[in-house]
């Protein structure tokens, strides 16, 4: 059976109305009502009221009509957003001219439904999988972890060390080059710089001061 509720005209866009709306979708009420507690926008506050107005009208036919429905058994099968009318307004800017302020609304619609035995087996089995998954994950890591220990904590014998050595391939060296050939003295070059020099101005003339004495 199904149970229903709608806002309508609700002042906000689409868009960012159905952010919030696609976070419920197909799951139970209880968590349903945790997740739009937790979500931080603005939508979350329309849509809570919308969910919490079907579990009312839920409540209210189960009392109408003397039926047993548990209101934590209900699921969310249907929140849809339709887009509402436009609210045109108007904003004068400059040299006379106006620009255009649209102001959309919306309308929030949510269906909620009994979950059926074989979906709240369905549910379980989700719920018992996921858990033994954790904690197979868990075991292998703390598996893996007590293999890399061992590993660490055995030593190689002299046996296999001189194995490991024989597989191992040589490492060529660099070939170095000669000193000699890439360094040059320095000593000859100066030596020759030496003798190319001319006797200066000043050396000619203390030499024609001795011979006039």
């Amino acid at each position: 059976m199904e149970f229903r509720a709608i806002y309508r005209y609700a002042r906000i866009s689409p868009r960012k109305a159905r952010l919030v709306v696609e976070l419920i979708r197909g799951r139970p009420v209880n968590e349903a009502k945790e997740i739009l507690s937790f979500t931080r926008k603005r939508a979350a506050f329309f849509t809570e009221k919308v969910l919490n107005s079907a579990i009312a009208n839920a409540e209210d036919l189960a009392n109408t009509r003397s039926e047993d429905i548990d209101t934590e058994n209900l699921y969310v099968k249907e929140a849809v957003v339709d887009e509402g009318p436009r609210l045109k307004r108007w904003l004068p800017r400059a040299r006379g001219h106006a620009t255009p302020i649209i102001k959309r609304t919306c309308h929030i619609r949510i269906v909620l439904e009994e979950l059926s035995p074989k979906e709240e087996e369905l549910e379980e089995g989700k719920e018992k999988k996921t858990l033994k998954s954790g904690g197979k994950k868990a075991s292998k890591g703390v598996e893996e972890k007590g293999k890399g220990e061992e590993v660490s904590s055995k030593k190689p014998e002299e046996g296999d060390a001189s194995k490991v050595s024989q597989e191992r391939p040589a490492v060529q060296k660099p070939k170095e080059k000669n000193a000699s050939s890439s360094t040059k003295p320095k000593s000859s070059s100066k030596a020759s710089s030496q003798k190319k020099r001319r006797p200066t101005k000043s050396a000619k003339g203390q030499k024609k001061s001795k011979k006039d004495e």
